[in-house]
């Protein structure tokens, strides 16, 4: 359920729909149909998605007009994401990008709304389990896009990662040149708060399922931070020898170490994922201008699976202090 599946691909951007958000809408729609509401389930079930897509599409082509590489579109259960390949801890870029999505979901809401003044009032009713029930003349079509963009248009402005407006305050943070990882770690500090508010607020009025939104953009947060940490520490070990310098150091320092120790059998709990001659995987080198152009983006997914299936600490450099 956790697979991706390419449904479309707009610009020569691959669109990919997680596997559980197929079956929760399923579900969705069945839910609808068996309370009468099939047709405004679909319609809100269309909307979202086609919504979601807009909003995704503003920051993918906003990255590729900066010049960076879009990898894919991912709609999942939580939203969507824009998958970037190589992303710049530069301020400016992440403000643009960030604040596209947005902007594509306020502008429409601001062209539609209008339209809403020649139509009759539409009255929403609020239904547990099945959502916003309209009626599907036009107004309520109307008056169910607008509402919807303005959603997804001020709620990823909320100051937390992984939403939208976590990065712009992040780039908000770093402008000037200033650093990066101190920008990120108040950034989300920031996030925390609003999390924390979250899980609170929803614990103190039972809703308890609410609730794990909160948890969720409490873990993003911290991922986020510690991601940014390591990829400083990576480039700071690379000395800018390249794209995977600090990883590559790092790695090839770790296998030595089995091999300087007589190390585990191949295959064993606890050996290393990677060779210790040789390029890297994706073809690296040791340093920028040595050893194979680099290959697609980085790891193979033959490479990625031998790191996930990776069990056990791996020992220092024979001869180390630490070692000692």
């Amino acid at each position: 359920m956790l697979e991706h599946v390419t449904i479309a691909r707009i610009a020569g951007i691959p669109v990919r729909a997680n596997l559980l958000l197929g079956y929760l809408l399923a579900f969705w729609a069945i839910m609808g149909a068996s309370s009468g509401r099939a047709e405004l389930t679909l319609t809100l079930i269309g909307l979202s998605m086609g919504l979601l897509l807009l909003h995704e599409l503003g920051h993918a082509l906003m990255a590729r007009r900066l010049g960076l590489q879009v990898v894919d579109i991912v709609l999942w259960p939580l939203g969507g994401m824009a998958r970037i390949s190589d992303f710049p801890a530069d301020a400016r870029v992440e403000a643009w990008v960030a604040a596209a999505g947005p902007l594509v979901n306020l502008t429409l809401a601001a062209l539609v709304a209008p339209l809403l003044l020649f139509t009759d009032g539409v009255a929403f009713e609020f239904s547990a389990g099945i959502g916003i029930g309209v009626s599907p003349d036009g107004g309520g079509v109307l008056s169910l896009f607008v509402l919807i963009n303005l959603a997804f248009g001020l709620i990823n402005l909320l100051p937390a990662f992984p939403m939208d407006g976590g990065r712009l305050l992040r780039s908000f943070l770093a402008r000037g040149g200033r650093d990066w990882v101190a920008a990120t770690d108040r950034a989300t500090s920031v996030g925390s708060v609003i999390a924390w508010s979250m899980i609170i607020m929803f614990i103190l009025r039972g809703e308890w399922l609410l609730s794990l939104l909160g948890f969720f953009i409490l873990f993003a947060g911290l991922k986020e931070r510690w991601t940014v940490r390591l990829r400083h520490q990576a480039e700071q070990m690379g000395g800018g020898a390249g794209r995977f310098a600090g990883w590559e150091s790092l790695l090839r320092q770790r296998a030595g170490a089995f091999q300087g120790a007589g190390g585990p059998p191949e295959g064993a709990a606890g050996a290393s994922p990677f060779p210790t001659d040789g390029p890297l995987p994706g073809g690296l080198g040791d340093e920028a201008g040595e050893g194979p152009e680099p290959q697609g983006d980085g790891f193979s997914d033959d490479d990625v699976r031998r790191l996930e299936s990776f069990r056990g600490r791996l020992p220092r450099k024979p001869g180390s202090p630490e070692a000692d």
